[in-house]
């Protein structure tokens, strides 16, 4: 027997619930490599949303009468890696932020398309329900990648601001040894 739409729909809501459940331990391991307290604070309100992400999911499959069984998608998986190579840099502590907001904002982007690709058929199929849970999760999704995004600006000004001291050390430092000085 071929799939349907709704097979389909619970095979993306399996990978949605298993990235979630990636999520939730990923983002306790972007918290801990943090340094920035706004990152931290941002990413540990994000891991409660998650949480709530993953509640929404398990009543759409209660709904749908079918168990999450949870796959992690490839991408997902790829996401986190790389991730967790650039949380694991020997870097300045703003580099080190950033890595962790770029890989957060990576992932909201790939969460917000993966669950808007699912309400859309959701509504198609006319569950209501499942779209306002969905539609819920979406603003969620959308408001933690703008929240990164706003906390990376400082974080980012401040690298800047340094690699800009250490040129101008770097150019002072080659100045003064090309000078010769003569009798």
């Amino acid at each position: 027997m071929s799939p349907d739409l709704q097979d389909v729909l619970i095979d993306d809501l399996r990978y949605l619930h298993g990235t979630e459940e990636e999520q939730v331990r990923f983002l306790q391991a972007m918290a801990e490599a943090a340094a920035e307290p706004q990152l931290q604070q941002a990413i540990r309100q994000h891991l409660e949303a998650t949480r709530g992400q993953l509640d929404r999911l398990n009543k759409i499959f209660e709904s749908l009468d079918e168990k999450p069984e949870g796959e992690l998608p490839e991408a997902v998986q790829g996401l986190v890696n790389d991730a967790e190579t650039m949380m694991g840099m020997d870097a300045d502590n703003e580099v080190i932020d950033l890595s962790i907001v770029e890989a957060g904002r990576k992932m909201e982007h790939y969460e917000v398309a993966c669950y808007s690709a699912v309400r859309t058929m959701a509504q198609a199929m006319g569950m209501d329900d499942a779209v306002k849970l969905l539609d819920q999760t979406i603003r969620e999704e959308e408001a933690a990648e703008r929240r990164l995004a706003q906390v990376a600006e400082p974080i980012l000004q401040r690298a800047v601001e340094a690699e800009e001291e250490v040129e101008a050390e770097e150019e002072e430092e080659e100045e003064e040894g090309g000078k010769t000085f003569t009798a």
